[in-house]
């Protein structure tokens, strides 16, 4: 049993990684551990007919002090002793070889990407080219490795070389082929070349129509990103039922996802497809104990025949045919999966708080210096963010220990070390200057004219003006030392950032920040979330009265071919530049197609309150819109399970925050006040979660500052000083802070209508609060 136990956690191990990086395939190592069993590296592989448990046992071993890396305990004997490397085992393939592949392949398992690069690259050192030719497939793995390890540092012109000289070789191998053509898809993706990653995902799918769930999740999304919204659906319920939903996963599964993001495009046959397939996979998940699932499955189920009525009026009851077998399943199996599942949380937790050894070494190498700038990379690509950036002292220490003409002669991903380096640093400073906002809001903050926005000097401390005339010193460096044709998007983003730079007043250059981001542009045309980055800074800006059109003109044909690839921001800024000019229709319209081609949020969503605010220009169809809109949107949020222990009962109405789009949509299409029983539904809906709780609230205490609605409800009153209390105590940005300070202001005058209305046991917390209020408006702390 304990054995049995392992193998299964070991082959979680490799499932959850393999689902993280999209390149792990069963078979990765196929041919190279077949070599294995012949050479001086046989032990690794004996007794073992797929390598698989082998290897993974390979991560748990020490590290290799020399090498900063992990190993296997063999593998360190092997190199202590005298060992044949250049001892050929067959076809040109050499002893050290077979080692450094597997031993990258252990450090690539572990984590240690730049470790496993460079004993990917050492390996290739030990072939004979001429011997090896007519033998490609261990050769291609080592390639295909190579490529996976580039990928993770961000390095996508590297790995999508690497990756077409798989291809090439390894046509007659489809296991090897299609692992190469789904990275050269991905890598399109991000590069957002939509075209071109739908066609390598074609050719995926007709090499092998079995893909794992996150590789129909990045094509799926990869068809919406290019308007085929049809397909896109049927794509959804086909991959939902040939993989079915991810037990682990849960609302977080790749096709529940998709289904949400993309709801409003879904046909009523679609829904009544996807309604059976969550029944076909209740019925298939009902012996597995996974309780959380089976929850989530019955609850969205319900919901859609909630949403949808006349399409399931005869529907099945779910919990009556589930409830006669789940006591027995949940006693034969729940003690054996509470058995493993601890024991490779155990394992997993054990492995992701292991700290590698990320020292750079001072050996005065091309190695040495390529290894250092892939870890680094590394650390940024995981970040993940357009706004997040690895610290300056990790760039500066390493370009402070190697000369100027030493990083010149590394090439990495078409482009010099030196310019990865400088471009760091600028970008590391940029971030640094704007430790509180995402560079969207920024952006957002720049829609000036003459500057005039940022002469309130609390707007001007948003940024740090020494950072900012760092990072404009290292971009234009980094300018120095790139062809742009050789690397159009690294040249294309450093240009973005100084075109951004030069946006802010002590810096405010318009001519410059033109002719930086119209260079990007050009530059950018063949990645499209960059070149719509650009674009929406371009149009953001509202002094541009000439070309203003044509950045609109350029996003409209962007939207026209790839509908679902726009940022909410863009048509964010869009829609509010069709009010200020007067265009009430042409804005709301904007507004509901945003709506409907951006993820939904429900927490103080900004279109939603565009529509709010300009309500009263609805006309007949776009308010039908709208209803839709809000109606489907129930589905677009997850049926998330109640952490009570009866597991099974349904949420109740209070806990759905889905329900403050209906009172919204109420609000809008009854013109009405918020009045007490509106109000007590709302809070009733907030308990459980705070951000809408102030999302909703603020949006009252502007109407009530707005309005001067004196005929309030004290219920009202009460809500709202209690939210801007808690607003100024965290003291949530500057700008924002001047909306609450005007509020409570406002609330604070409103405090002699409410006296007589107030009984005695409200009237401590009202005084309370006003004095609260006022100490806070004063500047004082609580």
């Amino acid at each position: 049993m304990k054995l049995k136990i392992k193998i299964i956690v070991l082959s979680i191990i490799i499932l959850s990684f393999s689902c993280s990086c999209n390149c792990f395939a069963g078979n990765d190592f196929t041919h190279i551990l077949n070599l294995a069993k012949y050479s001086a590296c046989k032990d690794i592989a004996k007794d073992f007919s797929d390598g698989k448990s082998k290897i993974v046992n390979l991560k748990s071993t020490p590290a290799f002090p020399k090498f900063s890396g992990r190993g296997a305990g063999r593998l360190r004997e092997i190199k202590n002793s005298p060992f044949p490397w250049r001892f050929e085992i067959t076809n040109g393939y050499q002893e050290g070889f077979v080692y450094y592949a597997l031993l990258g392949y252990a450090n690539e398992l572990s984590g240690d990407i730049p470790f496993a690069y460079r004993c990917y690259q050492n390996s290739l050192a030990c072939i004979d080219e001429d011997k090896s030719f007519d033998f490609p497939l261990p050769r291609a793995e080592v390639y295909l490795a190579i490529g996976r390890t580039c990928l993770a540092a961000g390095r996508y012109m590297d790995a999508e070389e690497y990756m077409s000289f798989v291809c090439s070789i390894t046509s007659t191998n489809k296991p090897i082929h299609w692992q190469a053509v789904a990275v050269l898809a991905d890598i399109s993706r991000r590069y957002g070349r939509f075209d071109r990653a739908l066609a390598f995902y074609t050719t995926l799918f007709n090499i092998k129509p079995m893909q794992p769930s996150d590789i129909w999740y990045v094509y799926i999304q990869t068809l919406f990103n290019m308007g085929y919204y049809e397909f896109g659906v049927e794509t959804i319920l086909n991959g939902l039922r040939q993989n079915g939903v991810t037990s682990n996963m849960i609302e977080n599964d790749c096709f529940l996802k998709a289904a949400r993001r993309y709801w409003l495009h879904f046909s009523n046959d679609d829904i009544i497809k996807f309604y059976k397939l969550l029944g076909l996979e209740l019925k298939r998940q009902k012996v597995k104990g996974n309780e959380k699932l089976i929850a989530l499955l019955i609850n969205t189920r319900r919901l859609i025949q909630k949403v949808y009525p006349l399409l399931f009026t005869q529907s099945q009851d779910d919990l009556a045919q589930l409830k006669a077998r789940l006591e027995h399943s949940k006693s034969e199996i729940n003690n054996q999966i509470v058995t493993i599942t601890k024991h490779s949380q155990k394992v997993l937790g054990a492995f992701s708080k292991k700290k590698h050894n990320t020292q750079i070494q001072t050996i005065y190498t091309n190695n040495c210096i390529e290894d250092a700038i892939n870890s680094i990379l590394i650390k940024q690509h995981r970040l993940n963010g357009e706004y997040q950036s690895v610290s300056v002292t990790l760039w500066t220490n390493l370009l402070s220990k190697f000369t100027i003409n030493d990083f010149r002669q590394i090439e990495i991903d078409y482009s010099s070390a030196l310019f990865i380096i400088y471009a760091g640093i600028g970008k590391a400073y940029y971030c640094k200057a704007f430790p509180q906002y995402s560079e969207s809001y920024i952006r957002r903050q720049m829609e000036f004219t003459g500057y005039s926005a940022f002469e309130d000097e609390s707007i001007r401390n948003y940024f740090d003006e020494e950072m900012v005339k760092q990072a404009d010193e290292w971009l234009a460096k980094a300018v120095n030392e790139i062809d742009d044709e050789i690397n159009p998007d690294r040249f294309a983003d450093v240009l973005r950032l100084r075109g951004l730079i030069y946006l802010i007043p002590d810096f405010g250059n318009t001519n410059k920040a033109l002719e930086y981001l119209n260079h990007a542009l050009d530059l950018a045309s063949d990645n499209v979330p960059l070149m719509l980055n650009i674009l929406g800074t371009l149009s953001s800006i509202n002094n541009l009265d000439v070309k203003d059109n044509f950045y609109q003109d350029e996003i409209n044909r962007v939207y026209e071919k790839y509908g679902d690839c726009i940022p909410r921001d863009i048509f964010y800024d869009l829609a509010k530049k069709q009010f200020e000019k007067g265009d009430n229709y042409a804005g709301l319209n904007i507004v509901l197609y945003g709506l409907k081609r951006t993820p939904l949020k429900v927490l103080n969503d900004k279109l939603l309150r565009l529509v709010f605010q300009n309500r009263s220009f609805c006309k007949y169809n776009q308010l039908k819109l709208l209803k839709r809109a809000l109606l489907t949107s129930l589905m677009r949020i997850p049926a998330t399970p109640t952490k009570n222990n009866e597991f099974l009962q349904t949420i109740d109405s209070s806990r759905r925050p889905w329900l403050s789009n209906q009172i919204i949509l109420a609000n809008i299409e009854e013109s009405q006040k918020y009045s007490k029983k509106n109000f007590d539904i709302i809070t009733s809906i907030m308990k459980t979660n705070f951000s809408i709780r102030a999302g909703l609230l603020f949006t009252k205490a502007q109407e009530i500052r707005q309005e001067n609605n004196k005929e309030i409800e004290l219920t009202g009153w009460l809500n709202c000083s209690e939210y801007i209390i808690s607003a100024l105590r965290k003291k949530q940005g500057l700008v924002a802070n001047k909306n609450y300070l005007k509020t409570g202001k406002h609330l604070i005058g409103l405090f002699e209508n409410y006296q007589k209305q107030i009984s005695t046991n409200q009237l401590s917390r009202v005084l309370k609060d006003k004095k609260k209020l006022e100490k806070l408006l004063n500047g004082e702390k609580l």
